[in-house]
């Protein structure tokens, strides 16, 4: 394990339901225990806090010099092509030296369709 800290975003659109705020809260706090080794925070792009910004922001107030963005998109979109490279490029420009790096939306990753019979599966006992 290197001695820089890591920081990890798991970044979703946002909503104005609780319980898809809350997936997204539960999925970074899961991450976190599998993987104690990183700084794991969740935001939003949009309508909900913590805004992405203000969570970087305060991953680099804890003195973080690498943040990894994941966005959990299936699709790709306005967020994804323009939005968020905008919005980091910003956050670049603000922090030259912390290296801010955005993943590769969810897309069609293939575990997406273990995730689709694992619900058909729990669907048939019902």
């Amino acid at each position: 394990m290197c001695s820089e800290r890591t920081g990890v975003v798991v970044l979703g659109h946002g909503s104005r339901y609780p319980q898809g705020l809350a997936v997204i809260a539960e999925t970074a706090a899961r991450y976190q225990t599998a993987h104690p080794e990183y700084v794991v925070r969740h935001g939003f792009v949009e309508i909900a806090a913590p805004r992405l910004e203000d969570v970087l922001e305060a991953m680099i107030a804890e003195g973080l010099q690498k943040i990894l963005v994941v966005p959990l998109f299936l699709s790709f979109g306005h967020h994804i092509a323009r939005d968020l490279p905008a919005r980091m490029a910003v956050m670049a420009e603000r922090h030259p030296n912390v290296n801010l790096i955005t993943t590769g939306p969810i897309g069609a990753d293939p575990l997406l369709c273990e995730i689709i019979q694992a619900r058909i599966a729990s669907s048939e006992n019902v």
